[in-house]
């Protein structure tokens, strides 16, 4: 075997290994791997249909509002959603749900006990989550309020 050869090779093997453990890194984050993600973490709600909180929530039979809300996302699978506020101006917990969670690449998929094993998703980023909440949650016959939520430093 020549010399050059080896070189070239041991060169190769360089330059792949790396990649590899890339690859390997992006593969386990695909599957969910939150040690990779971070996922698992205390989230606040930013915005509700694209504007920072108070909300007043349509389509209910009270006047709702939201003022503020928190996600919570166990690494065993489990979610909290809790959101506080108003019912026609009486401070209260204004809505909640509870159920399990995956995630495939950067798609959360929750299925609420609360409503029945209903699904609704939510695209993830590195430090916030876009999620289409159904609007029973919040007593609404709306079908699913926008919600962006940030990680709690």
């Amino acid at each position: 075997m020549s010399l050059s050869f080896v070189r070239s090779r041991t060169s190769r093997t360089r330059v792949v290994r790396p990649l590899v453990a890339i690859a390997l890194a992006l593969a386990l984050a695909s599957c969910g791997d939150d040690t990779i993600l971070g996922i698992a973490n205390s989230w606040t709600l930013q915005t509700v249909e694209g504007a920072a909180p108070p909300f007043t929530v349509p389509n209910t039979e009270h006047d709702v509002i939201i003022t503020s809300g928190t996600a919570s996302i166990s690494s065993g699978g489990h979610y909290t959603f809790t959101f506080m506020g108003t019912i026609d101006g009486d401070p209260a917990t204004v809505g909640m749900d509870q159920g399990s969670w995956t995630i495939a690449s950067s798609t959360f998929n929750f299925r609420s006990s609360t409503l029945n094993g209903k699904t609704f998703v939510a695209a993830y980023s590195t430090s916030t989550f876009n999620v289409a909440v159904p609007g029973e949650v919040v007593g609404s016959t709306t079908n699913a309020i926008n919600m962006v939520f940030a990680k709690v430093p």
